[in-house]
């Protein structure tokens, strides 16, 4: 009897053992290993009966990031833009992984070229957009301590590269990566902080300064653990200016003249998304895309009912009013097929609900530029020389300086071959196009480069955009100026390619 009773006891402390390490397993981020079913490992914790407060089940609505070649993610995006139904599209993107795919392939530029004394200052110091792929990376740090050496005295301004990670670049919209290490919890913090606002896990901080009310969102669009399970969260920001507050009224005329305006509306995209309030409490809005078939505008509406459409088409019929009552927030924005995730000038209507009378707040978007094709690390975007160092993304003609801004393009087209690759093409605006024609000698003009490396593209007044042809995922080790100027370099990337990946 003693003997059963021994065994039966052994059992039942295995099995507590047993389920409260599935329970650990789950619930602590750092241990939690990306590929584990998060959702048989909650049901098991949910078993147990107990919560534990320091656990944020949020991440099980944080898409697993994907990590893929660069060219491949840009491929993806390349087809899915070219797709001419925007209700097609929207669904072919949801039903894709290419929001969750990721590149580790690219290096921080702005990182590997400090110290080196190059002849460059950064446009910015706050976005991020500083990753290049290997090729471009070696191209540039052989063209710059060329230009140095060359042209002394003078200097560029570097601009927009990719993001990290690669991927779209959405108007209005800031990625970076929020890690844990063993020093601090950055990604975790984050996490537990975050709620679902509609529909996806976010968090909002508003700001005051004086009369002006700023508003930054953080969307979490992507997570991995590394090896010793620390989180890296994939973070989208947004920031948003508070415009004006007013009643009812006004945010029913600015539905109504939407409407008017564009004539026929297509409804692209309509679900369910979840809105957790700061108290933890959740509700369910519809949302619906809406865009016009000019393809001019777009509206993205949330209602505590689902729309129809035919009931607002006509604002002047009786059932607008009722129908507006259902809305609480309305989002328009201009819509191009060839950036389907992005809100270009966008504005929020928010209704907010009072004792008395209920309001309506407008947020406008701040400006951020959306890159087409800053999305794989092999675009680049620079000043053009000037005169006196000045002016640089000024779009100022008189400044330029022609003759040594045609050397700077010579100079980069030699560091290219030097290092294995090639300048695919040089964009430069029209007006700057005129003037280098009208300035350098027809030797020049009639050169085969300046025929067929440099296009004239509009935006391209203040800057020129460079591309490097694609590196086939050449190691970085191989690459011979990178390799020849920082050696310590192979080892990072024989790991990888990776200053990204945890």
């Amino acid at each position: 009897m003693k003997h059963i009773f021994a065994i039966v006891m052994a059992c039942s402390a295995l099995l507590i053992t047993s389920s409260g390490s599935a329970y650990e397993r789950h619930w602590n981020i750092e241990m939690a290993p990306p590929t584990w079913d998060i959702e048989l490992f909650e049901a098991e914790a949910m078993d147990l009966g107990r919560l534990d407060d320091e656990v944020n089940g949020l991440l099980q609505a944080i898409p697993p990031i994907l990590w893929r070649p660069a060219q491949a993610i840009n491929t993806e995006w390349a087809a899915l833009k070219n797709i001419d139904d925007p209700r097609v599209q929207l669904a072919a993107i949801r039903r894709s992984d290419v929001r969750a795919s990721v590149c580790d392939e690219l290096v921080d530029f702005r990182a590997l070229s400090a110290g080196k004394n190059l002849p460059i200052r950064w446009r910015d110091n706050h976005r991020g957009r500083s990753w290049v792929d290997p090729m471009t990376a070696s191209t540039l740090l052989h063209a710059l301590e060329s230009f140095r050496e060359e042209l002394p005295g003078y200097i560029l301004t570097l601009g927009d590269m990719a993001q990290p990670g690669c991927g779209q670049l959405e108007y209005g919209t800031l990625v970076r990566h929020v890690t844990d290490d063993h020093s601090k919890q950055a990604a975790t913090d984050l996490l537990n902080s975050a709620r679902m606002i509609r529909g996806k896990p976010a968090t909002q901080k508003f700001t005051r300064s004086g009369a002006k009310r700023t508003l930054v969102e953080n969307t979490l669009i992507g997570h991995s653990f590394d090896a010793q399970g620390h989180l890296t969260l994939r973070v989208a920001s947004r920031k948003y200016t508070r415009q004006r507050i007013g009643p009812n009224g006004i945010a029913r005329n600015q539905l109504k003249r939407w409407l008017q305006n564009h004539g026929s509306i297509t409804d692209a995209e309509t679900r369910r998304v979840v809105t957790t309030s700061e108290q933890g409490r959740s509700t369910r809005l519809w949302r619906q895309h809406w865009i016009a078939e000019d393809g001019a505008s777009q509206a993205i509406i949330f209602s505590t009912r689902r729309l129809d459409i035919g009931a607002l088409v006509d604002p002047r019929g009786e059932t607008f009013s009722d129908t507006f009552k259902q809305i609480r927030e309305m989002r328009f924005s201009r819509w191009d097929a060839k950036k389907p995730l992005s809100y270009k000038s966008e504005r929020r209507w928010i209704h907010r609900p009072g004792t008395r009378t209920s309001r309506w707040e407008t947020w406008a978007l701040v400006h951020e530029a959306g890159h087409q094709t800053h999305i794989s690390g092999r675009d680049v975007d620079i000043s053009y020389v000037t005169t006196s160092n000045n002016k640089h993304f000024n779009a100022s003609w008189k400044a330029i300086d022609s003759r040594r801004t045609w050397k700077w393009f010579q100079i980069l087209a030699r560091a290219a071959q030097d290092v294995g690759g090639r300048v695919e093409r040089i964009l430069v605006g029209p007006r700057i196009h005129r003037i280098l024609r009208r300035r350098l000698p027809k030797k020049i003009k009639k050169s085969p480069m300046f025929r067929t490396l440099l296009r004239r593209v509009d935006g391209h007044d203040a800057h020129h955009h460079l591309r490097i042809s694609p590196s086939d995922h050449q190691p970085l080790a191989t690459i011979p100026w990178l390799w020849r100027l920082d050696e310590p370099l192979q080892n990072l990337f024989d790991a990888g390619l990776s200053l990204l990946r945890p």
